[in-house]
Formats: C-alpha cells, structure tokens, sequence
C-alpha cells in the first residue's frame, strides 16, 4: 500500500513538473509557474529524505543513520551545494546589476533624445515650444547631436505625434511655474515635478556628467543632464524623467524643460529578482539530488574496501578486492590488496617462524627430559652421572644460543635493535674471531689464512661485527670439516658508486651450494645441510638463524652480504661495509 501510494505520488508530481516546465519554457516571463514548481521539487526531495532515512533506521539502525549525517557522500553534497549556492548568489547579483546598469543606460538614451527633439522646437522669443504644429529636426538617437540647417526639414511632426501618449512634455521658468505641459496634472503632481527640477537648477555648475548644445537663432544653449534619472509619481503612477536647462547669451537659465515617461525598470527588475530567487533554490535542489548521486557512486568503491576490510580476518588473509577501476580509488584498492599481500606474507614468516622455533626447541627440551628422566629412574655409577649433566649442559647451551638469537631477530623485527655506533678497524674484529675459532679450526683440522688485512677505520657496534664474521666463519669450519681443508680470509678497500667500501670475503673449498638453495639461504631456519654435509660422518649442528643474523647486522649497517658457491668446489661470502 505504501509503495502504491509512493509511486502515485511520484507520477503526479512528474506530470505538474513537466507541465510547469512546459510552461516555464513556453512563457519565462510569466512568474506565476515557478512557484509551484519549486514547491514540487521541494516536497519530493524532502520525501526522499525521510524515505532514505526510514530505510537506515529499519536496515542499520540509529547507528546507521548517524552514520549516515557524517557520512562522506553528504559532506562532499553539501560542499559541492554551498560552493554552488555562492557561484549562483553572485551570478544572480551580477545578472540583476547588469539588467539594472542596461535598463538605466537604455531609458536614459531615450529620454535625452527625447528631450533634445523636443528642445530644438523651443522659440527664444515667445519663450515656448509649439505643442500643436512644429518643425523637429532631430529623429536619431544621439543626444550630442547638434541641429544643423542641412537636417531641418526632414521631417514634419508635431510634438504630439513624436512622443507617445503616456509621455509627457513640460517647460517650466526657474521660479518653478509650469509654462507649457502636453498633458494636464494636478497640484500634486505639480509639486513633485518643482521638487525634481528646481534643485538642479541651484547644482548645474557642479554637474560632472552633461552635455551643452546650441540651439538655433539667436542661439541659444541647452544643457542637458546625462545620466541622471529622477523617478517620480504622477498621475498615481511611476514615471522615469530627464530634464534640461535652458541658457541664454548671458549664462542666465531662461527656461527648465522635463521629459518623462512610465517607468517599467523597477516591474522589470522585480520579476527578474522573482525569477531568480525562485529558481536558484530549484536549481540548489536539483544539484543537491545530482550531487549526492555523484557523491554515492564516487564512494562505491570505498564502501567495497570498507566491507572487504571488515570480514578480512587472519585466517583468511588470501582475499583481494581486484577492483578494475582506474584512477584515485583503484590506486587505493591496488595498494589494499599489495597491503594484504604483505601482511599475508608476514603471517605466513610469523607461522613458520613459530613453527621452526618450536621444533628446534623440542628437540633439546626431548634430550633434557629423557637424560634427566633415565637419571632418577635408574641407578648410575658417577660416570654416567657426569655423562647425563654434560649432556642437559650442551643442550641448555644450545637452547641459550638460540632463545638469544631469536631475541635478537624479534627486537631487529620490532625496531629495538641497539647497535653502538663507534670508530673501529675491521682488522681487529677479524683476529679477535679467529682467534676465538682457532679450537673449532684445530678440532675439524681446517687451516685459517688470513690473505691481506690491512687497517680499515669504519663505524659499527663491535660485539656485532664480531658475531656477524663469527657466524660466518664458523659455519665455512663446520660444512668443510672433512672435505675442505683451507678457509681464506681476504679484505680489500674498494670505491662503489661515490663510496668507499670495505670488502671482507671469507672462502672455504668445502663442498659448495647448490643454486637452487641461494635464494633462500638468508631466510630463518633455512638450512642445506644434506647438500653441504653429504661426505661428512656426523650432522653438523645449528638452528638455522646464523646466516639470518649475519644479514640483520651487515644491513643495520648501511651495508650488503651476498653469497657466490659452486658445487664441489667451495663458497665464498662477500661482505661490504661502509667505510
């Protein structure tokens, strides 16, 4: 039943609006239209409101419709309104000033040449113009026109006919007493005539916008007035008069001559003021409704972002919008979904890293367990004893090492990582490592040659730089025991792009790396220890963060680490640090 009634009401209000805009068009001057017009415009925007708002209410609740007045789509409608509604107001002003300027200008021109036609008929002698049958010599439009002998003659009309029978002629002296008039008015009138043309009479000598003509002989001079309309009511009538100051030889005013007709500026610019203050407010309407559609399906997109965002959880963080759309909002989407991508990424590292934290952890927390568990169900000679505590000693070392490494990448992660930066030679670091490697260098019986070390001044933390070269060096020992026999040791100053560099290389001849795996072999818990150690008797052991570790420290130093291997015939590990 509502929507019967609904769309009831819009078929009526369709069809009045089609008929008043029938007749707008067909009759713009007749104001009478625009009325209600706008009055059905208004009620059907105001409808569509309260519809719009019962709709948020019954769907989303009081919520909703709070969201809906700070929603973005009415904030950029109503910006988008009150921007307009300021460009209208001052064209509106703009086209109201001009129409006045214009209509002034135009009953101006006309009333002057009115004035000059009828003053050239003025006789000085009789000191009156002919009313009934007189000689007009000027019939254009140009008031500075003086008459000439050449233009008299060409035409032949009395003032009567020149001039229309709602205008009016009269010729008064300077003390204010009517001489001659075309039309008879009433004292009243009489005086309202006295109070436009006397006090002109008193200012003519401060005048800035006038023009003088001769006129005849003897000659005479007329000064007329230009631009200076007076708007008087005579006859119970508004009427726009022009008037003219008569001037003999010696400067004396002999006559005042007053040209008036019915004034239509002030019915004309009041329809005008009617119509544009009906149809701005429709035209206001109408944009409000446009621009709110505008506004709607602009923020489409961002309303797709919104709900996509809302139901994205961490189990599924596969979702994409893949929104096909080019400009602002489709850069937004494409960077939503490349945000997605990296948290999913990120997610995946945080899975897998507390995966293989936990696996690396069972495995000693097993031994520990098992040792301590044979010990106190078992009676053991002191031997064995000593054997089971230096095995859950070598397992909580192990645990220690690696609970501290995973400190460290979690800190490097979450940017609390505190590197000391200081003045350093490279030189020292490296023979204070190899010096602390030597018993691991004796035990897998590899030789450490140190190639060149000169003295190399750079800025970095001491006790990382020692780990980085120690993790580095200790796995070359480790993966070459029983296949290599040598790990050199080279570093050199090298000049890279406008920089002085440090370049520490570190090269075993152990059994290399198959390329496949040097894409990964910075990643946590990597490790290739069946493709290095496929000769050796024992697992070397490790949990997989060393070479991770050696990447943090090189990058929170402003430098770079890469790997070049060959299979079967060693490794070598390029480190650049800035000098």
């Amino acid at each position: 039943m509502k929507r019967i009634i609904f769309r009831s009401y819009l078929l009526f209000s369709g069809a009045g609006l089609l008929f008043c805009f029938f007749m707008i068009g067909t009759h713009p001057t007749n104001v009478s239209f625009y009325a209600p017009a706008g009055l059905i415009m208004a009620c059907t925007i105001l409808l569509f409101c309260v519809i719009q708002g019962i709709r948020k209410v019954r769907t989303e609740g009081v919520q909703g419709l709070r969201r809906f007045w700070h929603s973005m789509r009415l904030r950029l409608t109503l910006w988008y309104v009150a921007l307009l509604a300021l460009i209208l107001v001052t064209f509106s002003s703009i086209i109201y000033t001009t129409e006045s300027v214009n209509l002034s200008t135009t009953l101006d021109s006309y009333l002057r040449t009115r004035l000059t036609q009828v003053a050239v008929t003025y006789d000085a002698q009789k000191h009156q113009i002919p009313l009934t049958d007189v000689q007009v010599s000027i019939q254009g439009s140009d008031a500075k026109m003086a008459p000439t002998e050449s233009t008299k003659g060409e035409a032949d009309q009395p003032i009567r006919k020149l001039i229309r029978n709602d205008e009016f002629v009269v010729l008064m002296n300077p003390e204010g007493q009517i001489l001659q008039s075309s039309i008879v008015f009433t004292s009243q009138d009489i005086k309202a005539l006295t109070a436009v043309a006397l006090p002109d009479v008193s200012v003519r000598g401060d005048w800035k916008n006038s023009t003088w003509i001769t006129l005849g002989s003897p000659p005479l001079t007329l000064h007329v007035r230009n631009a200076e309309l007076s708007l008087s009511t005579l006859k119970n009538q508004f009427y726009e008069t022009s008037q003219a100051l008569i001037v003999d030889n010696q400067q004396h005013v002999s006559a005042i001559l007053l040209v008036g007709t019915p004034s239509t500026i002030e019915a004309e610019l009041h329809s005008l003021l009617l119509i544009l203050e009906i149809t701005t407010p429709l035209v206001l309407l109408l944009s409000s409704l446009g621009g709110y559609w505008l506004a709607d399906r602009a923020m489409k997109p961002v309303q797709v972002i919104t709900r996509t965002a809302q139901q994205i959880g961490e189990t599924d963080l596969h979702r994409r919008l893949k929104l096909r759309q080019r400009g602002e909002l489709g850069e937004l989407a494409d960077t939503f979904d490349h945000m997605l991508q990296r948290l999913e990424e990120a997610f995946d590292r945080q899975r897998q890293f507390t995966a293989d934290a936990s696996h690396e952890l069972r495995t000693p927390l097993s031994i520990i367990d098992l040792e301590a568990t044979r010990a106190l169900q078992h009676d053991m000679s002191p031997e064995q004893y000593q054997r089971t505590m230096t095995v859950i000693l070598q397992e909580n070392r192990h645990m220690s090492h690696l609970v501290n490494d995973l400190l460290l990448l979690a800190r490097a992660d979450t940017g609390q990582s505190r590197f000391q930066q200081e003045q350093l030679d490279l030189s020292d670091v490296l023979c204070d490592t190899i010096e602390r490697l030597a018993p691991l260098a004796e035990q897998t019986g590899i030789a450490i040659q140190i190639l060149s070390l000169p003295e190399l001044s750079i800025h970095g933390d001491y006790l990382y730089l020692q780990q980085l070269c120690t993790n580095i060096i200790e796995n070359a020992l480790k993966y070459s025991a029983g296949i290599g026999d040598n790990v050199t040791i080279t570093v050199t100053r090298q000049r890279y792009a406008e920089q002085d560099w440090a370049v520490l290389r570190i090269t075993d001849n152990g059994p290399g790396i198959a390329a496949e795996h040097l894409l990964h072999l910075f990643e946590r818990f990597y490790r290739v220890d069946q493709s290095r150690t496929h000769n050796q008797k024992q697992t070397v052991s490790g949990n997989g963060l060393g070479l991770s570790i050696a990447q943090l420290i090189v990058q929170a130093h402003g430098g770079a680490i890469q790997v070049h291997s060959v299979v079967g015939q060693g490794s070598t590990f390029e480190i650049r640090l800035p000098v």
